[in-house]
């Protein structure tokens, strides 16, 4: 990991950090209720059996086990047992141990908090933040370009007599198998910026590692993830006949959720620019292609 200053390592982060961040920044300090298994749950079964008492649970609501949602379908609060069914179709085959934490009710769910995390990390990708991958050339003159490739860093030939070009004479498309850099002349290494690659759903991941964003912008997908979850919220709260009784639009009071937003929005924007120019400064050569 590169070092940004005298005695300064930034540290990565995992994808339950993340998770984490972004429930502080939508939810404050609201929790959820919580419990415990008493004992082990093959998910392929449907029968929990949980540790503390349990009272009003009602049908429908949602359950999450080590990131994996459940729906309730029936309680017995006397046997302290559940009946719930699998949501995801695509949930992996796993058995919870004994004590692991049963939230209730969670607001968010883990997977789609993670779901708008690959989605923030695709919109960093288009507004000036990239991971960074070398190539170097095959011996045929060819230069596979790495999956998600954006832009061209710096690109070089062991010709020695190559005229030396700015990167705009390259360009980067997209072919049947990948990306291809296209230009005047076979080049031989070439530093690229890429997408960022995503975070699977049911693993908890290094994410700087797992993604290539530096270590110092992990802040920044959190603050975007937040504003899209309280966008939601936004739209939920000012449909008129959302809850029971059809409410009057007078009664739909506005700006809580959306001011939360603009000032998520405000920190998002500062930390961006930020990054993006750390970045610049440490791979700011994108004019350079030519001989070494």
């Amino acid at each position: 990991m590169p070092n940004f200053g005298s005695g300064f390592v930034p540290s990565d982060k995992t994808t339950a950090d993340l998770v984490r961040a972004v429930r502080s920044h939508a939810q404050g300090g609201a929790r959820h209720g919580v419990n415990a298994l008493a004992q082990p749950f093959d998910n392929s079964g449907d029968e929990i059996v949980l540790q503390y008492a349990i009272s009003g649970l009602q049908p429908g609501m949602s359950l999450e086990i080590d990131w994996i949602e459940y729906s309730l379908v029936e309680a017995s609060p006397a046997t302290k047992t559940l009946t719930v069914m699998l949501m995801e179709d695509d949930a992996p085959a796993k058995v919870h141990l004994q004590d692991a934490r049963v939230v209730l009710k969670p607001r968010y769910t883990t997977r789609r908090i993670i779901e708008e995390l690959n989605n923030e990390l695709d919109q960093l990708s288009g507004e000036g933040l990239y991971r960074v991958e070398s190539v170097e050339g095959e011996e045929d003159g060819s230069l596979v370009l790495p999956d998600g490739a954006l832009m061209l860093l710096d690109a070089w030939s062991n010709d020695t007599f190559q005229r030396k070009l700015p990167a705009a004479f390259y360009q980067i498309t997209e072919s049947l198998t990948g990306p291809v850099l296209i230009g005047p002349n076979t080049l031989s290494r070439a530093t690229v910026g890429c997408a960022f690659n995503y975070l699977p759903l049911w693993e908890d991941v290094a994410v700087a590692t797992t993604t290539g964003m530096i270590p110092t912008a992990l802040d920044v997908p959190p603050l975007g993830v937040a504003i899209r979850l309280l966008m939601g919220t936004e739209s939920q709260r000012n449909i008129i006949d959302h809850q029971g009784e059809t409410r009057r639009a007078g009664e739909v009071p506005t700006g809580g959720p959306t001011t939360s937003m603009r000032n998520f929005a405000a920190m998002r924007q500062t930390r961006l620019v930020a990054e993006m120019a750390r970045l610049a400064q440490r791979y700011g050569y994108q004019q350079h292609v030519g001989a070494y």
